[in-house]
């Protein structure tokens, strides 16, 4: 790296950022390995729910006429009105660019079709871990709901990097859809002397075998304060 200076400060400090190790504490991110959960392509970055929620805001659009649309549809109404009728200038939508831009891809193109063709192309020579190296990405941490059994199947397989793939409990539905969350645990066996539903036995196992990161809730306001106040 050299010496610094006051001259070269600015460089030096770009050069270390650029070549720091990332370690992503939350992702929606899966091994490849896991079949239907692990997403790939321009489609799925563009309908992320940041964007969606996004577009949604800025266009005033239905939610429920846009829930209607394919994955294609979403994805190019997206395109269309965060990054041609408007200035990209969100983190999300800056994110976008900074992928396209680090694959050579010019994102001055008005055609999402033509966006997303090149985007494909690019991506058929590579692999996840290929992604994943040129991102230089180090450690990803998931986001894996016990509560969804063919989700949480991911740790019944042998399949995929540990090392990389790191797991982060979310109990949304703990709270959320509690009565049916509870009945999950106590079908799985995990119960006390009385028969009832042993949470703590079930987070501690699944703590054990997905040797989570830490576990995570999604809440409101209201929600928080009631969880405060009943603890």
């Amino acid at each position: 790296m050299g010496k610094v200076s006051k001259k070269n400060l600015n460089n030096v400090l770009q050069e270390a950022i650029e070549k720091a190790p990332i370690f992503d504490i939350h992702t929606h991110l899966f091994p490849d390995t896991h079949d239907k959960y692990f997403l790939s392509g321009i489609d799925e970055l563009l309908t992320y729910h940041y964007l969606t929620a996004e577009v949604l805001v800025t266009t005033g659009l239905d939610p429920l006429i846009f829930s209607k649309m394919t994955k294609f549809q979403k994805a190019e109404f997206i395109w269309d009105n965060l990054f041609i009728k408007r200035t990209p200038i969100s983190e999300a939508t800056r994110g976008i660019i900074t992928v396209l831009n680090s694959l050579n891809i010019n994102p001055s193109s008005i055609d999402y079709k033509k966006i997303r063709t090149s985007y494909t192309d690019v991506l058929s020579s590579f692999d996840a871990n290929d992604i994943v190296s040129k991102s230089n990405v180090e450690k990803i941490v998931m986001t894996n709901n016990p509560f969804d059994k063919d989700e949480w199947g991911l740790f019944e397989k042998s399949n995929w990097d540990r090392s990389i793939y790191l797991a982060a409990i979310r109990i949304d539905d703990l709270f959320n859809d509690t009565k049916n969350s509870l009945s999950f645990i106590s079908n799985a066996g995990y119960v006390d002397q009385d028969e009832e539903p042993d949470v703590k036995q079930f987070l501690h196992a699944i703590i054990k075998e997905s040797n989570a990161c830490y576990i995570a809730i999604s809440t409101d306001g209201d929600q928080l304060k009631s969880l405060l106040k009943n603890k």
